[in-house]
Parts: C-alpha cells; structure tokens; sequence
C-alpha cells in the first residue's frame, strides 16, 4: 500500500477528529459529524451477542473502561456485512494528544502540499481541541485508538457510534477491501478513494443506527471554519452520498471492486460516470523543468474556488469539469504550478472563467488583466484553448515567462 494512502486511512490527515468525528465538550465547528443524541447506550436492545467460544475474536480494551461492550459492538458491525471477525483487535485508550497531535496553524500548514497552500487551502487557526473531545483511527485491521473521552458515560451512545465507525475499517482491511482501493495514479483518484473509504464506514455507522436504534444527529455543514478542514470533512458528506447510492454495506465486494477514480464520480454518484479527457499541456520557460504531472480533479477545483467563493458558487463553477493536469516545475530551489482544466464545452469554461476571477480578485492582488500577486508569487488566469483554462502559480521569474500550450483530444483518459 502507499505509504502516504496508508496515512490517510488511518485518518492521521484529518484535521480536527479523526475518522469518527468529534464529541463531548459541545461540537468545534468544523462541520464532522456533531454530537450523537437520542437513546443511551443502556435503552438499546442487546439482540446480537458474540460467540461464546474461546477462540473467537475479541476486542482486548487497554488503557481505560468503555461504557460499551466495545466486542459487542465489533460483532455487529460485521453483523451488517453478514460476516465474522478474522481476528482479534486492541483498542487502546489515550490521550487526545496521542491520538491527534496538536500543531498551530503554521505548522500544519507548512506539511500540506505547496499547491494547496499556493492556492487557499489551509487551516485559518488551529485551535487546541479540548480533551473531552472524543475521537478515533483505526489501523492496520487490528488497533484502534481512542481518545480518553470515550470511558465517559455520558458519552456512551456517542462512543458506541465512534467504534461502529471505526470498526467499520477493520472490516475493510480483515476482508481485503481496502487492498482494492489502495493502488492510485493521481491526485484526484486519490481524493475519490479515501471518498469511498470514509463514506462506506459513515454509511455502516447509519446502517447501526438502523438496526440497533442507536440513535444520531449527524450533520454535514458545509459551513466550516476554514477551507482545508472543510476540504477534509466535505469528503465524508459526498462519501456518504455515493456510499449510499452503491450500497456499500449491502454489495461490499462490488463497492470496492468498482472504486471510483475521480472525485467528480463520488460528487453525482446517480449520474452516469462521466468521461474523462486527460490534457496533454507542454510547458516552456527557460530554466524550469516539470518535475511531477497529476490529474487535481473537479473536487480539488471545486474546493479552491470555496476558500473564496460561496459553496452554490463554487460546486457550479467547477460542475462542467471533464478533466485536468496539474504540472509543478523547478529551476532547482523553487516550484511552479500549472494547472490545466478542460471543461465540457465554451460556456462551462467561461462559468469557471469568471468565478476564477472572482476567487483570484478575494484571494491575491490584481496586478494586471489577467495578473495577481500574493506573497510574493504571480498567479496568472488564461484561456488556452476554447474550452480550456490555465492557472499558472510561482515566481515572478516564471508566471511572466513560460508559456502553455494544452493539446485537447476526445481520448478519454486510462
């Protein structure tokens, strides 16, 4: 598995709570899954129990008292899938600086790709999260970690929806699913991948809730309190959606045999899986040479736009998406970024065109027609075919100088 998928399943990238969500001590809002509410650990019928033979799988709980059966609740989970556990898992209590590790604002934002800091999005603040925050990461098919808030027993249903949550991966990688996501080419297949992941385990959370009359009062804002963690926590809602309509729990093994390989399959998963045309964009400026060719994605478009743009402005902006290739140069000591996007026809690119501007005009300072500078980098907008647009990012010894050329055929990409 690559490394850095790996990470991300685990959910060490999520910026507030991890793969369940935060609860206890009122929300951070940050938009992830709010507090549980309704009937306590306690009202719900205990119908599904776990074999009583030695040698079944059973979850070892060190570190801290659960207010739930935490063996219990694994067996259920697997219940949904009509499967049994392969093996045993510990779950370990911790604090919540060792379940998530606090870092400021700058120092978080310095670990994220310089795309993404280039282009908005970071964190705005990085508040410490209270110790009462409850949270969790599951890894490797056999350990999750906790944060102490989960031995409260006010916190029971909560809890108990946190470990369906995370149980819900183990699942995943005890039956081989997740080896069927882990391999991805680009950017945005990526994006879509860890969609799939996290909306199956949210869609497994609602699946218990059914059956099990845990109840919940989920949410998905799509008003968060800074572009990238509303970039992180977005991929649960749309996850959930496509989760949803490809029946996740009820054909696991279809579900993750036709994982999806772009974030725009994920945002209409009703909608047939559109096609997509793969640019090929030559890049010429003396001194620089690309040093690395992704496909971004319609959602990574659409989530630039949102650090400036209202949410219904930016998912339209970005809805005629059918393709794109992100190219970062270097002269040796700095990077460049060209971000090539193909739209479906003239008047889609045009749309992104002028929200573009709109985002551009909020974000940076407009230096020229189609110029704008920020922090000491040029950004240029262009058109460079009829249903093509280039943002062009870096130095100003760059964005003056190279000139790109976007080749645009019918040939949908492999």
């Amino acid at each position: 598995m690559n490394r850095e998928l790996a990470a991300v399943f685990a959910c060490l990238l999520l910026v507030v709570a991890g793969c369940g969500g935060t609860v206890g001590g009122g929300t951070d809002g940050s938009g992830a899954p709010s507090t549980p509410t309704g009937t306590t650990a306690g009202d719900v019928p205990r119908t599904t129990v776990p074999p009583t033979a030695t040698t079944a799988p059973t979850v070892d709980v060190i570190g801290g008292d659960l207010p739930v059966n935490a063996t219990r609740v694994m067996y259920r989970v697997f219940d949904l899938y009509g499967l049994e556990p392969r093996g045993p898992v510990t779950l370990q209590v911790l604090p919540y600086d060792r379940v998530f590790p606090r870092r400021s604002a700058d120092d978080f934002g310095a670990r994220l790709p310089p795309f993404y800091r280039r282009t908005g999005l970071v964190p705005n603040e990085r508040l410490p999260e209270p110790d009462s925050t409850l949270g969790g990461r599951a890894m490797d098919g056999s350990v999750v970690h906790v944060t102490e808030a989960a031995t409260r027993a006010e916190n029971a249903n909560a809890t108990e929806l946190l470990l369906a949550h995370e149980f819900a991966h183990i699942v995943q990688e005890q039956y081989g699913w997740m080896s069927e996501v882990e391999d991805w080419s680009t950017l945005d297949e990526r994006n879509a991948r860890i969609m799939a992941i996290e909306g199956a385990a949210v869609r497994t959370e609602r699946a218990y809730t059914e059956r099990y009359r845990v109840t919940t009062a989920h949410s998905f804002s799509s008003d968060y309190r800074d572009p990238y963690r509303g970039f992180l926590n977005d991929r649960y809602r749309h996850g959930l959606a496509y989760a949803e309509h490809h029946r996740a729990v009820e054909s696991p093994d279809t579900f993750y045999a036709e994982a999806p390989s772009t974030t725009a399959a994920v945002l209409r998963p009703s909608e047939p899986v559109p096609t997509t045309i793969e640019p090929s964009v030559s890049v010429s400026a003396s001194g620089w040479t690309a040093s690395d060719r992704t496909r971004a994605g319609e959602y990574v478009v659409r989530w630039i736009l949102r650090s400036q743009l209202p949410a219904n402005r930016s998912a339209a902006a970005a809805a005629g998406w059918v393709g794109d290739e992100l190219v970062t140069l270097s002269d040796g000591d700095r990077t460049a970024h060209v971000l090539t996007v193909v739209w479906a026809d003239e008047s889609e690119a045009a749309e992104f065109e002028r929200a573009a501007d709109e985002y551009l005009s909020a974000f940076a300072d407009r230096t020229g027609p189609d110029r704008y500078a920020r922090a000491g980098l040029s950004y240029r907008l262009e058109r460079t075919g009829p249903r093509v647009t280039t943002l062009s990012i870096g130095p100003d010894a760059f964005v003056p100088n190279g000139t790109v050329e976007a080749n645009v055929t019918t040939t949908p990409a492999s």
